[in-house]
């Protein structure tokens, strides 16, 4: 591959150049994401000790599939056809928002805007306070912070799978596809926003299980956008799940987080409206 870093040019640029060179998968296995290219923020989060399993916990999931396999090969012509027919104005919208935001919050949002306690359409709260329908009202303090929790000690497991498999972001082997947005300052495998999004489903839905459906629906719809924008093969995405699976029992047996999430319990338990007074 071309040194296309140059002396000088900001990082971004580099990041860019490096990864719209392009590469043909069955001559290219040695193709890897540049290591100098990680960002100083996801570099700390790999390196840091995880808070409620072991360092060497094993995650569960399968070598990355190297560039020159058939399913790679198969992946980035499945990518190409998303490119050509899944890009629509409102896939594209919706590809902005979700990088925009933590995926944990995206899929809280998914559930608490269908407010099942009151039985009609929610209004969720921009900030995790009382809503001004204030006898109704959700407050999503202590899960939000559970998630975020979670969250991180996934986002620590991830980046260090990232670092271990350093596996080439589909543009490194294909020049034909042209990502949606920036690419991350990390290599591909397994897809953090999969692994992210599937463990706030998976918590939330142990809060809240009558919409599992509505929590697991809306974590495959972030991780298939990320397919969907270029930065993905659908294997990065299957394995985040994987991962977010092994992870997200093993947190939930910790008594580190007991007392949060009994408090984030309470926060989906149905409760009556106030009685109306006589005579009003």
């Amino acid at each position: 591959m071309k040194n296309i870093v140059q002396y000088g040019v900001c990082i971004s640029i580099a990041l860019m150049a490096v990864l719209s060179v392009t590469v043909r998968p069955a001559a290219a296995d040695d193709v890897k994401y540049p290591s100098g290219l990680w960002g100083p923020d996801v570099l700390a989060l790999k390196d840091e000790a995880p808070a409620y399993l072991p360092a060497e916990f094993d995650v569960h999931i399968k070598p990355a599939p190297a560039n020159d396999s058939p399913e790679t090969v198969a992946e980035i012509a499945a990518l190409l056809r998303l490119q050509a027919e899944a890009r629509t104005p409102e896939e594209i919208k919706a590809i902005n928002y979700e990088a925009s935001k933590a995926p944990f919050l995206v899929v809280l949002m998914a559930g608490a805007t269908l407010d099942p306690v009151r039985g009609r359409p929610g209004q969720f709260p921009g900030q995790f306070n009382v809503i001004p329908d204030v006898e109704y009202a959700f407050q999503y303090r202590n899960t939000h912070e559970l998630l975020r929790l979670v969250d991180h000690e996934v986002s620590h497991f991830i980046m260090r799978e990232k670092w271990k498999y350093q596996r080439a972001r589909p543009t490194q082997l294909s020049d034909k596809l042209t990502p949606v947005i920036t690419i991350p300052s990390h290599s591909a495998y397994p897809s953090g926003h999969a692994g992210q999004s599937w463990a706030a489903a998976l918590m939330l839905e142990t809060l809240d299980p009558a919409h599992k459906d509505v929590y697991e629906k809306k974590a495959l719809d972030i991780a298939h956008r990320r397919e969907i924008a270029g930065l993905h093969y659908p294997s990065d995405s299957e394995a985040g799940r994987t991962l977010a699976a092994a992870v997200v029992p093993e947190i939930l047996k910790s008594e580190k987080i007991a007392a949060l999430y009994s408090s984030a319990q309470q926060e989906f338990t149905p409760t009556a409206p106030p009685a109306e007074k006589k005579g009003e």
